[in-house]
Order: structure tokens, then C-alpha cells, then sequence
């Protein structure tokens, strides 16, 4: 028999009392806003996010993680790596790979120059470009516990959104 995966939405209860938040998350995902989720810890706003992305596509997962604060890029840093480790063989453009080669040097044979501010776009073009594309092609960003993650990691994130792509926030 084939193993099931525990989080597999076939064995996830079904989002009971949730339809409110769903409406207003629809409302605004229509008007093509940057979504905010709020709330404790444990009330349900990973499962809540879950349920409304079901139908729309595929995302990027992008979680922060106690101590990436005070490190630049740590969050993008892992974000690219989990990105390339589920998309193995993906062909990248070659000015992406080197751009990329910031964060993972192994992507290329020639370290990147130093990062100037004039560099930084193109940079952050490289790095949606590559989580899109290791996605298939999604332009959704879900983006949770936001607050552990580091600013550039989040600037370039921001970047993407500037950019036309969509951006959920789980916090």
C-alpha cells in the first residue's frame, strides 16, 4: 500500500465555523490585496490559509524561523534551498543561477561581485524568478511567522509582490 501523507487534505477535518473569514479573505484576495492573517498561536490560521488556498493554484510556503532576525538573507537563504530540493534538475536561467549564487554558492563556479544597490533588483528579480519557477510557475507567496524572519529576506519578498505577484501573510 502507498503511504498517505499526515498532513494529506484527505484526512484534515473539515474547517468548521471558519466561512465568515473565508468570505473576507475572498473579498480581498479579489481586490488583489496583500492578505493578513493575525492570531495566537495555535487558533488555526495556518489551516484557515490552507482551506482558501485549496483552489488557487499552486504557492510558495516561506516560513521565518527563530533566529533568522538578525542574519541577512537567512530566510532566503533556506527559502531557495527547500526550493531547489524539491524541484531537483531544475534548469535555471544562467543569470538567475548566478544571481542565486549569492545565497547558495554551489550554483555557480564564479562568486557573484558584491552586491551593490544598483545589483540589488536584479537580485531580487533572480530569487522570485527562482521560487517561481520551482514552484511551476506560481506567483502566490504564503508567507508565515513573518516576525522570526529577517528584513532583506522579507525586502526581497516584497520585491516580488511589487512585481504582480500575490502575497499571503500568516502571522
Amino acid at each position: 500500500a502507498k503511504p498517505v501523507a499526515v498532513d494529506s487534505p484527505s484526512l484534515r477535518a473539515p474547517l468548521v465555523g471558519r466561512e465568515q473569514a473565508l468570505k473576507r479573505l475572498e473579498a480581498a484576495w479579489q481586490s488583489k490585496n496583500i492578505l493578513l492573517i493575525a492570531g495566537q498561536a495555535g487558533v488555526g490560521k495556518s489551516r484557515l490559509v490552507q482551506e482558501f488556498l485549496a483552489d488557487k493554484g499552486s504557492y510558495v510556503a516561506l516560513s521565518g524561523r527563530p533566529g533568522d532576525a538578525g542574519t541577512p538573507y537567512a530566510s532566503m537563504t533556506r527559502w531557495v534551498r527547500q526550493a531547489l530540493g524539491a524541484a531537483p534538475g531544475l534548469e535555471l536561467r544562467p543569470w538567475v543561477r548566478f544571481e542565486a549564487a549569492r545565497l547558495v554558492p554551489e550554483l555557480s563556479d564564479e562568486a557573484p561581485p558584491q552586491l551593490d544597490e544598483g545589483g540589488q533588483v536584479r537580485f531580487f528579480q533572480a530569487l522570485c524568478e527562482l521560487l517561481s519557477q520551482a514552484s511551476g510557475g506560481s506567483k502566490i507567496f504564503l508567507s508565515e511567522d513573518e516576525h522570526f524572519a529577517d528584513p532583506w529576506s522579507l525586502k526581497a519578498l516584497a520585491f516580488g509582490v511589487s512585481q504582480g505577484s500575490r502575497r499571503l501573510v500568516a502571522t
